[in-house]
Order: C-alpha cells, then structure tokens, then sequence
C-alpha cells in the first residue's frame, strides 16, 4: 500500500472509531499521536508524514490532501462557527465509502491506532492539545522546523 493510502486508510479507521463527529484539529492531534506511539515502538511514523511545529500544534498539510480524497465517499466534513467566529470543520463517517473492505493495516499498525483512539478519542480538544504540547518531540522542536518523532533512530 503507498504512503498515500495508508494515511487515508487510518483517517479513514480513526473517525468509524469514534461515536461521534471529530474536528479537524482534534483529528491531525490523533495522527500525530499515533505516528508518535508507532514511531517509539518501530522507530518510525505510521503514516510518513513530516509534522513541523506551529502554534497551534504538530501539523502536515498532507493530511487535509488526504482529507479531500475522503470526502464525499468514505468521509463527510461539515462546517461550523464558533462561539468567537472562527469557522472549524467536523467529520464523520461517509455514507458511499468506495471500499467495501478498507485496505487491511498490520496488526502492530491497528494496535497503535486503537491504543490512541482509546485513550484520547474521547477526551476534550483542550486536554489532547495539552498532553500533545507536552511531548517530548514537541516541546524540543522549534516553531517551524520538522518536529523528529524519534531521536534514537
């Protein structure tokens, strides 16, 4: 499977595992959890993506490609305002997935995504941001830069 599909194949796999809809921030934070949960057992991301640090937190813009592919089939994406003005997105599963079976994820890969998931899936916007402005690679990056997922490797 490219690099590519695997990213779709687990946003795809994060927002059917939620019970309910997801923001695109919250959704790039799981990524980033998951790339960095994979990369401490694996020395390695999941996904390959690069995050850089901003300040709003770790971010690719491969991701929103990623997202564009998705919509319409086998995610929705809606949009809101919030309280102050500022317009934010949610997702949920779509309802014309062209897959009738998602391409298949290796055990090790879907261990990790149900581990973020379970852990962080349900906590608030506030508390994901928190715990991932406290990770190591995050902290230890500056603005800007590619954010290293594991020194060690």
């Amino acid at each position: 499977m490219s690099r590519e599909e695997k990213l779709k194949t687990i946003i795809f796999s994060i927002v059917k595992r939620l019970p309910h809809n997801i923001t695109r921030t919250k959704l790039v934070k799981l990524l980033y959890l998951i790339d960095l949960y994979y990369a401490r057992v694996k020395s390695r991301s999941l996904t390959g993506l690069t995050y850089r640090s901003y300040y709003f937190g770790p971010y690719s813009g491969e991701i929103i490609n990623a997202i564009n592919q998705l919509k319409g089939y086998e995610i929705e994406e809606y949009s809101n305002t919030s309280l102050d003005g500022r317009e934010y997105y949610l997702y949920r599963p779509g309802m014309n997935p062209r897959w009738e079976v998602p391409p298949a994820l290796e055990y090790e890969e879907e261990r990790v995504i149900d581990q973020v998931v379970s852990e962080h899936g349900n906590k608030s916007l506030d508390e994901i941001l928190r715990y991932v402005y406290n990770t190591e690679p995050y902290k230890n990056c500056k603005k800007g830069r590619p954010i290293v997922l594991n020194p060690h490797a």
